[in-house]
């Protein structure tokens, strides 16, 4: 059996800043790897138990490039040796089997540490029924899945079903048996009263998902609230997440959706938190003078596209987050927030050419870019779209 530290989906040579193997005993292996890339200081912990004693191990060391190895080398490190540490490692396990004996393999994870992520193991499979493991798995689902029933022919519903499935998968639950999780300055933090979410894609999910789940999952959604704000205290920035991902955040695509996502908990009465607290997050979030062209934003009531290359989506995004700020100002009677977040919320007229009928860039001169093409992803100051797209993305002012 092969332990690979070197392969991921998304590879490239210098991706593993370090990985390391501990060698517990003759079924039982520890260790973490750290990547950088997506997630910059991405380390992940964890546990590996063989159901059969392994009689002999070894690893290879693929990293030619290291200058300095210290006085390890007076092991013989590629065979049976308990420690192995490295940039490009690959492990192998030998066992004495008979013809079509099959071994089994439990593996954990842990953001915190080896010793969290053995007792993440033990805590959640206990023993070696791997029917028993895969029985108890589509009972949950099926738990969670049997919250919405249709009655529609079976491949209406093998569609609809796997398409529930996969609302589900994300944000995951970043938090260990004992409470435990990594935040997003480094250090260990205890959930207390929650549990701990992670990947949040919010550009992805702020539009249905987290309605969504404020309807049908509305527990597991003041979960993911509360790890915003777990997620803004610890920011050195003092920003809620963009795109946060094991312990980092990744600034990935347009807008700060946290605001909206947390508007909307608390409008509906599912977010139990401070709601002032939360407010003020957002308020600061949303004041982050040099993120993503806030500043010019704030300024001139629109983004230039000298300053950036998605400014219309930026300022269109920006807007509708303003406007669920100031909803949220006007529930918790916060008159003059309300008031500043609502007139910000109408910048989006600032990139619609009445002319064309299309929102389009704008020069910091307050002129339309020339050269417009509204079905042109390229250069039109969009992300992931163009101007036919977007020009319909003023859901708090759909007239």
């Amino acid at each position: 059996i092969i332990l690979d530290l070197m392969a991921g989906i998304y590879n490239y040579d210098e991706k593993n800043v370090w990985t390391y193997v501990r060698v517990v005993n003759d079924t039982l292996i520890t260790g973490y790897r750290q990547t950088n890339g997506w997630a910059r200081t991405r380390t992940v912990y964890f546990a590996m138990s063989f159901s059969k004693p392994f009689v002999n191990y070894g690893q290879e060391n693929y990293d030619g490039k290291q200058p300095y190895r210290g006085f390890w080398r007076k092991f013989d490190q590629s065979k049976n040796f308990p420690e192995i540490a490295g940039k490009k490692i690959r492990m192998y396990f030998d066992f004495k089997t008979a013809e079509a004996e099959k071994i089994k393999i439990k593996f954990a994870l842990s953001s915190v540490s080896q010793g969290n992520a053995l007792e993440n193991m033990q805590a959640e499979i206990k023993g070696w029924d791997f029917e028993k493991v895969k029985t108890e798995a589509q009972k949950s689902w099926n738990t969670e899945l049997n919250k919405i029933k249709i009655d529609a022919p079976e491949d209406i519903k093998v569609n609809f079903y796997t398409a529930m499935y996969h609302t589900f998968i994300n944000p995951t639950v970043y938090t260990d048996v004992n409470g435990q999780y990594k935040g997003l300055d480094q250090d260990t933090h205890t959930a207390n009263g929650f549990v701990n979410y992670s990947t949040f894609s919010l550009w992805d999910t702020y539009r249905a998902l987290h309605p969504f789940f404020n309807i049908i999952q509305p527990a597991r959604n003041n979960d993911m609230v509360k790890s915003m704000m777990a997620n803004y205290n610890q920011s050195a920035l003092h920003m809620l997440p963009i795109w946060s991902h094991y312990s980092n955040d990744n600034w990935c695509m347009s807008g700060y959706h946290s605001v909206s996502v947390i508007a909307d908990a608390i409008m509906k009465g599912v977010y139990n938190g401070d709601p002032n607290e939360a407010l003020n997050a957002c308020v600061m979030t949303a004041k982050h003078r040099d993120y993503e062209g806030i500043g010019s934003y704030m300024d001139l009531g629109f983004i230039s596209a000298e300053k950036s290359g998605i400014s219309v989506s930026n300022t269109l995004e920006y807007a509708y987050d303003d406007w669920c700020i100031a909803q949220l100002a006007k529930k918790l009677n916060r008159q003059d927030v309300y008031n500043e977040f609502l007139k910000r919320s109408e910048n989006w007229k600032n990139n619609y050419n009445s002319a064309t009928g299309f929102m389009q860039p704008k020069l910091a001169n307050g002129t339309f870019k020339d050269k417009f093409d509204s079905m042109s992803t390229e250069g039109q100051g969009f992300i992931e779209g163009n101007s036919w797209n977007y020009s319909f993305f003023v859901p708090h002012n759909p007239t």
